[in-house]
């Protein structure tokens, strides 16, 4: 490797024939694919300029070595093990810089980009291996026995770790691998339906593992032990899983060791999204925080606007975090960008308008509403109010009797003053539609034939209910695709409260009852149907849910977070800085704004582009959100800490469906100081007066070595 002109030394062998790739002033390598077996055979790269190479030995089975960020990456160095031969590499990424580098003072016209081919899309890609290894182990490869056989269902065994794992080609299951131990949860796919992502926990076995099919149903099963791997090619929703490899274990021990998927591209998916995706950057496209649809200013009227679909005003959607958004689905004429015309589809360039049909405009977690969360964060005329549909199923497992009346429920839901039918719609500005209109309750029994009350298998129950739902009285389920509630019994032994997994959120009934939980009762459903909606955890102090501010850390009573609001485009920027507004050493003139429940356009997003490289990465990857906090309304809840003071929350800087945890920084009295010392940032509160009861004045500073370049009043 060189690094500028420094050359690093030969890692490897004195054999093999030497080959040099140079790259280009502003080039930077974006993707790699590894070819590994005991050794190093083959690594692919390909740059931001859409050139690509191979070095080695080309062939099948490439793994990806890419990491799926919160930003577009570019790979920075390597390290590995070598021996005679390359044993190991490990690729190290960062940020890509957001424009290319500055041209020299007195430059002559900027040679044009050296051709090259177009980056290709590996047809089959293998992401793994994960776990374990050791040679008393059983290797098994499970692949499709003929042309044309499909995958179509998926058994796990599993207690604490992963005991095995099968799976159906054509209905026709093959072999169990791995030990005969561990409870069994099974996704049977319907005709169509395809496996498009999986996250594994692996360490010396495959401790847990999550398939998500293209209906959003999820198998779930093992424990939360291991390293978390998304074990998926990006881009997310381009490739279905087609077979699975691994080691199955011995009689002492019983488990998956290892495991590698196997995955094939979808036709007309990613071929498009990958050639676009160098001529989308150039034309200005790009992610800004909180989106999952690709904005830019418009070079003519130098407002926000959102790449669309031709002949619809429905906002292009897709895995917008690595700008693999630009695809077309399905065939069309060709995309068209200035000067470009390449495979897929026509996308105009207009502002966002919100979904076109009104039919397919039902839910935050469809992708049609990734749209009205644009005009929220871009402070946009907002589209029309939107509904979420749930439905709610209160499961009684074989003579358990159901996990709580109705009423424990209607009240959670409807009824009380804090429910969720008020909540969504008072904090959203009236953006979000919850009643009983758009909801359902349902009573439903699991056959004792089937199941024992004794036994806690959450997942086979879902897997029942979708399976069986008309003979079970739930003939509507089909049409509640994307928030489905199940209340467990707590006499079924389950020890989770709750949990949320793709379309689907677990409950245990005590928790959701007024009288057993009643420090609970709301809390529980705002916080599992808010990871329903997209939303992750709030944290403090190295406590997963230690923002007690907000229902996605504690607070039953209390709003989402200012940046959990922007996400869902239920509030709006007040001010956006970053360093061209944020010069060092100089605090920016008081900035007035009210507390978070009184006005949609209230928060404070500071982008800290002014970090270097060397910066740390979770700071140089997020933005600082500021909110102010009153006791009031639908925040009635807020701890004493909070309530009239400015909250200083971190939140990932790509942060949409799903998109990363948000941590609070700081809380800020009134007449108080906090520095953010890895956004070397200073937030001052002014102290309260009779005029400021009711907001907050707040200046902020940026430094570049110290806190004391910042001298505010």
């Amino acid at each position: 490797m060189t690094y500028n002109s420094t050359v690093a030394p030969r890692r490897g062998g004195t054999g093999g024939t030497a080959r040099t790739w140079t790259l280009g002033v502003g080039e930077y390598i974006t993707s790699v694919f590894v070819r590994a077996g005991q050794y190093v055979d083959g690594i692919k790269f390909v740059t931001s300029w859409g050139r690509q190479t191979i070095l080695g030995v080309n062939g099948t089975n490439w793994a990806v070595a890419t990491p799926c960020l919160g930003y577009q990456a570019r790979l920075v160095y390597i390290s590995g093990i070598a021996n005679d031969y390359l044993e190991q590499i490990t690729f190290r990424w960062a940020a890509l810089p957001a424009s290319p580098p500055p041209l020299p003072p007195t430059p002559p016209p900027r040679p044009p980009r050296p051709p090259g081919p177009a980056a290709t899309v590996p047809a089959q890609l293998l992401m793994g291996p994960l776990g374990g290894s050791g040679d008393r182990f059983t290797p098994f490869v499970d692949a499709p026995p003929s042309a044309g056989a499909q995958l179509t269902g998926i058994r796990v065994y599993a207690g604490s770790w992963i005991n095995a794992i099968q799976v159906a080609y054509n209905s026709v299951w093959g072999p169990r691998r791995g030990g005969s131990d561990g409870t069994m949860q099974e996704l049977i796919l319907a005709s169509g339906e395809v496996v498009t992502r999986a996250v594994v926990g692996a360490g010396g076995y495959i401790d847990g593992i999550a398939f998500t099919s293209s209906n959003n149903r999820t198998l779930k099963a093992g424990g939360d032990g291991g390293s978390l791997n998304n074990a998926l090619p990006c881009p997310v929703g381009a490739y279905k899983l087609v077979g699975v490899r691994g080691l199955a274990g011995d009689a002492e021990e019983p488990y998956l060791i290892q495991i590698s998927l196997v995955w094939e591209l979808l036709p007309s998916r990613a071929a498009s999204a990958l050639a676009a995706q160098a001529e989308a950057r150039r034309a200005g496209w790009k992610c800004i925080y909180g989106l999952d649809s690709v904005i830019r200013i418009s070079p003519n009227t130098s407002q926000p606007e959102c790449l669309t679909f031709a002949g619809s005003n429905t906002c292009l959607t897709g895995d917008c975090r690595r700008m693999l958004g630009c695809a077309a689905v399905g065939s069309g004429p060709a995309l068209q960008l200035p000067g470009q015309q390449l495979p897929g589809q026509v996308f105009g360039r207009v502002g966002c308008v919100g979904s076109a049909n009104p039919t397919t405009s039902q839910d935050y977690q469809d992708t049609t509403q990734w749209c009205p969360r644009a005009h929220g964060l871009l402070a946009m005329k907002l589209p029309r109010p939107v509904n979420i549909r749930m439905i709610t199923i209160i499961l009684n497992v074989c003579d358990t009797g159901p996990s709580n009346p109705v009423s424990d429920i209607e009240l959670s839901l409807y009824r009380d003053p804090y429910s969720l039918l008020a909540y969504w719609s008072t904090i959203s500005g009236g953006q979000a539609v919850f009643n009983r209109n758009t909801s359902l309750i349902k009573n439903v029994k699991l056959p004792c034939g089937r199941f024992s009350r004794s036994v806690c298998e959450f997942w086979n129950w879902v897997s029942y209910v979708d399976a069986n739902a008309a003979a079970l009285g739930v003939p509507e389920l089909p049409t509640y695709p994307w928030h489905r509630t199940f209340v467990v019994p707590k006499l079924a032994n389950c020890s989770d409260i709750g949990f949320s997994l793709g379309n689907t959120v677990f409950v245990r009934g005590d928790m959701a009852s007024s009288t057993i939980s009643p420090t609970s009762y709301l809390n529980v459903y705002k916080h599992e149907v808010g990871h329903n909606l997209g939303l992750d955890h709030s944290s403090r102090n190295g406590e997963e849910y230690g923002d007690l501010s907000d229902p996605m850390g504690n607070c039953q009573r209390c709003l989402y977070n200012a940046p959990h609001m922007l996400q869902l485009g239920w509030a709006t920027p007040y001010a956006t800085l970053s360093g061209t507004q944020l010069p060092p050493g100089v605090p920016t003139d008081p900035i007035t704004f009210a507390a978070l429940t009184a006005r949609r356009n209230t928060p404070v997003v500071i982008n800290a582009d002014w970090l270097p490289n060397s910066a740390d990465a979770i700071y140089r990857n997020s933005v600082i959100v500021l909110s102010y906090r009153m006791r009031v309304g639908q925040d009635v809840g807020l701890p004493d800490e909070f309530d009239g003071a400015v909250s200083v929350h971190r939140a990932p800087a790509a942060m949409g469906m799903g998109g990363g945890a948000t941590h609070v920084e700081a809380v800020v009295a009134k007449g108080g100081r906090a520095v953010v010392a890895g956004a070397r940032l200073v937030v001052s509160v002014a102290p309260p007066t009779q005029a400021t009861l009711s907001v907050a004045v707040v200046r902020v500073c940026r430094y570049a070595v110290s806190e004391a370049e910042c001298v505010m009043a």
